[in-house]
């Protein structure tokens, strides 16, 4: 569907490629519609006849001219802004993944750090048990050295033998380790 409009005396010229004083001449003989508009006259531009004309060849009223190249050049503003908002939120997007790879790193290295200590427990309690394994072995051995030498002590008296006693305490020095 082409442009069709009410246009000044000036751009039914333009659109036409003829001079407005043509336009006027048609006008007054009736050949061009047109109707008053204020204290303008206006003529209307059929579909058919605006096919052929570009809307650059239409004069354009000045405000009319200048809003439209206002707007061209909003539009190109809102395209350079809609580039950089599209930049902002791919880093945006970037920064979210990167945090989150950052945080899942975090998150296994405290789990690491967390199994080591663990573990280095562990290990330490395992020695400490082994520990006490070996002084509860030892303290056996102690308690029972500690019974023959009474034992002995016992038996040495009871033959009032001075020189046994001497020696078997001699003997189970090794109650002075515990």
């Amino acid at each position: 569907m082409g442009v069709f409009m009410w246009v000044t005396t000036v751009e039914y010229a333009r659109a036409l490629k003829i001079s407005p004083k043509t336009v006027q001449r048609r006008v007054k003989a009736g050949q061009i519609e047109s109707k008053k508009d204020g204290g303008r006259r206006i003529v209307w531009l059929p579909e058919e006849m605006a096919a052929d004309a570009s809307p650059y060849d239409i004069y354009l009223p000045t405000e009319t001219y200048q809003l439209q190249q206002e707007v061209v050049k909003l539009q190109a503003q809102l395209a350079e802004k809609d580039q950089q908002l599209k930049g902002m939120s791919d880093k945006c997007l970037e920064f979210v993944e990167n945090s989150q790879a950052l945080e899942k790193e975090r998150l296994e290295t405290q789990k690491q750090i967390e199994d080591r200590r663990l573990s280095h427990h562990e290990a330490h309690l395992t020695s400490l048990a082994i520990q006490i394994a070996d002084k509860n072995q030892r303290i056996e051995e102690l308690g029972r050295g500690v019974w023959q030498k009474l034992l002995g002590i016992k038996k040495a008296r009871v033959r009032n033998d001075k020189q046994a006693i001497m020696q078997i305490v001699e003997d189970h020095e090794p109650l002075k380790d515990v």
